[in-house]
């Protein structure tokens, strides 16, 4: 895509351009997440009011004007903890997201340096209330930070895929047992027509693979009907073109399952003098091996945030600075 004040290429990923430095223009997944997020918008009553119905209840904690899950717009220390004597904070990133599925729940994990530690903090929401994990480590004990950026594959979204089979077949089923013929060949140009629209988001819209993943499957099931339909008809020319179309759909919907299921991960491993090094990672689960397994964050999922490509480049230089020149260290870094 082209920046639209100079004309420059510029990625899907970057948020400015490089050229001129203005911000890019949202993408339509921006235009409507804002959507859904805007306050004064009916989405946002509406969620509030559930939000209000479910707290009554006794899901979540009360609210009022001075809870914050997340702790959005604050920094670890001093605004969520308190300062030792002496201490002065270098700089902050928004390092992790912390999720788990299953259990409804959703931390925001940030890493803070100072002159005296370094801090981790991730506070988030569960639906029995608000949920914090917390890390401090003195600086002067850390041998070595490691930060590990990757992907790694998610066998629980081919359990969406099984279900996404199964309902597909119940389709094709219902539909061979009701397909008499009438009106076949108007019936398959509009299944062509919407088949392959569904397939744009793929090429157009960047990642969102469960949206691509669940526009493939729509197309998949609306062309298969159509097939029956055709042969039902015995329009057997048509259906095999048809059937060839659907064949395209299908492999557009096993990519998208597989992105699907390579989702970001993050390791942070903090390495202190004679003791183990301490891991802030995903819990360790297996569907095979039924014994008590490493819980580590708790999370089931640790992704990357938007500062974590920084914190990967700095934070290493930033500790080494600071313990080997002192206060001229902490002045470079928070200058910068």
């Amino acid at each position: 895509m082209k920046c639209k004040n100079c004309g420059a290429p510029i990625s899907f990923a970057a948020e400015t351009c490089e050229r001129c430095g203005k911000e890019k223009e949202p993408s339509f997944m921006d235009k409507v997440e804002a959507f859904f997020k805007k306050e004064d918008g009916v989405i946002f009553k509406i969620r509030t009011t559930i939000k209000k119905v479910f707290t009554r209840m006794g899901v979540g904690e009360k609210l009022n004007k001075d809870l914050d899950y997340y702790e959005r717009g604050k920094q670890i220390a001093p605004d969520c903890i308190e300062l030792d004597d002496g201490e002065i904070t270098i700089k902050q990133y928004d390092l992790a997201i912390l999720r788990s599925r299953l259990k409804f729940t959703k931390a925001e994990g940030r890493m803070q340096i100072s002159n005296k530690r370094l801090l981790f903090r991730a506070s988030g929401f569960s639906p029995a209330g608000k949920t914090v994990y917390q890390h401090e480590f003195a600086l002067d004990k850390i041998d070595g930070l490691e930060i590990r950026k990757d992907y790694r594959f998610r066998g629980i979204y081919l359990l969406l895929a099984w279900l996404m089979t199964g309902i597909q077949a119940m389709v094709i089923a219902t539909s061979a047992t009701t397909a008499t013929g009438d009106g076949s060949i108007v019936g398959g140009i509009f299944a062509l027509v919407f088949g392959i629209a569904l397939c744009v988001p793929f090429f157009v819209i960047y990642k969102h693979y469960f949206l691509k993943l669940c526009c493939a499957f729509i197309g998949s099931c609306i062309l298969s009907c159509a097939t029956v339909a055709l042969k039902a008809g015995e329009f057997d020319g048509f259906a095999g073109f048809l059937t060839v179309i659907n064949i395209a759909v299908i492999i557009i919907e096993l990519v998208s399952l597989f992105l699907l299921c390579l989702q970001p991960n993050l390791v942070i491993e903090v390495k202190t003098g004679g003791t183990p090094a301490i891991q802030i990672r995903h819990k360790y689960t297996s569907f095979f091996i039924w014994r008590k397994m490493e819980e580590y964050s708790g999370f089931a999922e640790v992704t990357p945030w938007k500062d974590a490509d920084l914190a990967i480049k700095e934070i290493g230089a930033i500790i080494d600075d600071v313990k080997t020149l002192g206060d001229l260290g902490v002045e470079k870094w928070k200058n910068m």
